[in-house]
């Protein structure tokens, strides 16, 4: 009875709900964090005699799989989804098509995204193969358990696939780690943070970055409302990945010091999901101050439309106080682009001096309890140091395009859909052999 009610009343009504409660809760993200929290240990922790009803995967590590079942991969996640979270499973499916890996797509729709994404559509309701993938975060993996039930994961080899942006993990998650037989981590900062306290192997995956969407003659400049004699820097965000880690306030600061108001200089904000965030979208037009060299849009754009904006600009800026992997970084350099970035987190896979701008930083606690506890580490750029390589890049066009070349060899080499398939495909092997 109570897993009736879960699927058919209390999760339709919390998907509607949901966009009321983040414009109702605004900034006070503990509030919100503390809900999902709260749901998420509801779920765990419900009776064990649940799992005879199919509707809850067992709270220990599944043995090894059904010996029978096929060679090949159930792959799980966001699929429409315009989040990092939509694009690495969307990445998974590149690179298992790319090894030649037999997979099946089960979507699981995020009620939080808009869902233009169609890049994949194949959908499968069932999950065949020796091996589920499942790229869902930790804090959505009982609810998604609630609803596939326990026969999804009985007999498969269980992966996770795990974004987190701390040095640290929070014990309160722990728990989650039961349902899957090993994570797969896009970053060698992911891989560190969980490895330090993950009861199961923590694989490094490297993900498999889209390819270049042909851009159509309508998609130019004056699509974006961005005057063709400038020098533009951008920067792309998402909201709803918490305002004080992408750090947008910190790059309309260092922008204005390198540039005050200049008026041949740019600067482009495009994010999403600012509408679920009414505070910190004002916070951030405040901060711009009214500047006209300095633009916020909040919209989502379709692949087309993200790939000709990063083409269009000059330079890419990501002063992040941390990330997990760092996609729009990486996008940036697939196209060439001269890019400036903290000098932290996931991103140091593939930025380094040689082929990217990078900003030094100083390890400040978290100030504030919210969607990363209180408490925890993460960087603070050097906002000065920032506004000396945004000025370099604007005055050494030449030197920075070089330098933009370099960094687009480094991605292409290191997330070229091959690559990520031979080594998923090295690793799925050596599971099936076991």
């Amino acid at each position: 009875m109570l897993v009736w009610f879960y699927v058919n009343f209390f999760k339709p009504l919390e998907n509607f709900l949901k966009p009321s409660l983040k414009k109702i809760l605004g900034r006070n993200v503990y509030i919100w964090t503390g809900l999902k929290r709260g749901r998420s240990r509801l779920l765990h922790g419900l009776p064990s005699s649940l799992v005879k009803t199919d509707k809850v995967p067992h709270r220990i590590a599944y043995p090894w799989p059904d010996r029978k079942r096929p060679f090949g991969v159930n792959v799980a996640g966001n699929f429409g989804s315009e989040k990092g979270l939509g694009e690495a499973v969307r990445s998974s499916v590149r690179a298992l098509k790319a090894a030649s890996v037999p997979y099946v797509v089960n979507n699981f729709v995020d009620p939080d995204s808009v869902n233009l994404e169609s890049e994949v559509q194949a959908f499968d309701q069932d999950n065949p193969h020796a091996v589920n993938l499942i790229h869902l975060n930790f804090d959505i993996v009982p609810t998604f358990a609630m609803e596939k039930g326990h026969m999804y994961f009985a007999g498969r080899y269980n992966i996770g696939c795990w974004f987190w942006e701390l040095s640290k993990f929070p014990e309160e998650w722990y728990s989650n780690f039961d349902y899957f037989n090993e994570l797969w981590a896009s970053s060698n900062f992911i891989q560190d943070s969980l490895s330090r306290v993950s009861p199961i192997p923590v694989i490094k995956m490297p993900l498999a970055l889209a390819p270049q969407v042909p851009i159509g003659l309508r998609l130019n400049r004056s699509h974006f409302h961005i005057p063709d004699d400038k020098f533009v820097f951008l920067f792309i965000f998402d909201f709803d990945s918490a305002i004080d880690r992408k750090n947008p306030l910190g790059l309309i600061e260092a922008f204005k010091r390198a540039f005050h108001r200049t008026e041949d200089v740019f600067l482009y904000l495009k994010s999403v999901h600012g509408n679920q965030h009414s505070h910190d979208f004002a916070s951030l037009r405040v901060a711009a101050g009214g500047q006209t060299n300095i633009t916020i849009t909040d919209a989502v754009y379709t692949r087309e439309e993200v790939d000709a904006l990063v083409h269009f600009c000059d330079c890419y800026v990501s002063l992040h106080r941390s990330e997990g992997f760092g996609f729009p970084i990486a996008e940036a350099m697939k196209a060439g682009k001269p890019v400036v970035v903290t000098a932290y987190s996931g991103n140091m896979d593939f930025t380094n001096s040689e082929n990217s701008f990078l900003v030094n930083y100083k390890l400040s606690r978290i100030e504030q309890e919210g969607p990363y506890p209180k408490s925890y580490f993460w960087a603070d750029p050097d906002l000065d140091q920032a506004a000396q390589q945004m000025r370099f890049v604007y005055e050494n066009r030449e030197a920075a395009a070089e330098r933009g070349q370099r960094g687009r060899d480094t991605v292409l080499k290191l997330f070229d859909p091959v690559v990520a398939g031979t080594r998923m495909k090295e690793r799925l092997k050596r599971i099936t052999s076991m």
